[in-house]
């Protein structure tokens, strides 16, 4: 049961992955028709770093490797 339950959260999380990809052609048309090109993709920056930084900062930053050492 447990290895059904898996199989469905996998497809699940794969359904939504491409649902935002597919969608953020359509945004990203609209938005490219509203504003200027540098200034969309200055905001798409923005709020993708909004959303990032705080999910880094949640975990275990003694765990990150960045192949530095």
């Amino acid at each position: 049961m447990s290895n059904l339950n898996e199989k469905r959260a996998a497809y699940l999380k794969i359904t939504v992955a491409m649902a935002i990809v597919g969608s953020s052609v359509v945004i990203g048309k609209l938005v490219i028709a509203s504003f200027p090109i540098f200034l969309a993709s200055e905001l798409r920056f923005i709020i993708s770093s909004v959303i990032l930084v705080p999910l880094l900062l949640m975990k275990d930053l003694s765990n990150l490797n960045f192949g530095l050492f």
